[in-house]
């Protein structure tokens, strides 16, 4: 019996030590994730469009969106042509997916951390 209360009190000790994780920081990770998220998803289809309607590469704004989603988009680049007009028009497909693949590992990450929370 004694036994058993000091693992008990070792058990607790060591939680008040380390901490447990709660459900609110499980919700906030969630939040940080979304957040970051989102971000990414926004500018890679602001570049898509950008792409699409052979915005001026040399205005500030349009570097800096193609320059932020460049590490995204590279890795895809050359899985498919991309569709290129003779106005300079390009439906850069490679955009598309890693639209999709920054889907699927924002799906991930939200399911380990509830796994994680739980």
């Amino acid at each position: 019996m004694d036994e058993e209360v000091g693992v008990k009190r070792e058990e607790t000790e060591a939680k008040k030590e380390f901490g447990e994780p709660s459900k609110k920081t499980g919700i906030k990770a969630i939040r940080v994730v979304d957040t970051v998220f989102w971000i990414l998803e926004a500018f890679t289809i602001i570049r898509f469009i950008f792409k699409l309607v052979a915005a001026n590469a040399q205005n500030q704004f349009v570097k800096l969106v193609y320059d932020l989603t460049n590490p995204l988009v590279v890795f895809f680049q050359g899985i498919v042509k991309d569709i290129t007009t003779p106005g300079g028009n390009v439906f850069e497909i490679s955009s598309l997916i890693a639209l999709v693949i920054l889907w699927l590992l924002y799906l991930a990450i939200v399911k380990l951390i509830n796994i994680y929370m739980t």
